[in-house]
């Protein structure tokens, strides 16, 4: 399985972040932090997009640096652990695995 290339500290190039939203209780977010300058948390942002795009999942891409909401839920729905991490209606599924 093939990962998008990309520098460190560089965002996916499909990557575009979209607002954060509790009335879309059917949406599944990725959510991230493409400013906090980890290479370990954009690289796991990029096989989370690869995977859910691979398996023709519908999702929106929320970057927690700019939006307020998504990151009051990561905060309190996250538990502690790493970005990046997929949440739909309000609850946080799953998280990656990489680098832990």
């Amino acid at each position: 399985m093939d990962t998008p290339q990309h520098a460190p500290g560089e965002a996916p190039q499909t990557f575009d972040p979209v607002p954060f939203s509790r009335d879309e209780p059917k949406t599944i977010f990725l959510l991230t932090s493409l400013s906090s300058g980890s290479s370990t948390i954009i690289t796991a942002t990029s096989r989370l997009e690869h995977i859910l795009k691979s398996n023709k999942v519908p999702f929106k891409a929320v970057d927690l640096a700019t939006d307020d909401k998504a990151r009051r839920l990561w905060q309190w729905k996250g538990k502690g652990k790493r970005l990046p991490g997929v949440a739909k209606d309000g609850e946080v599924l799953g998280v990656s695995n990489q680098g832990s």
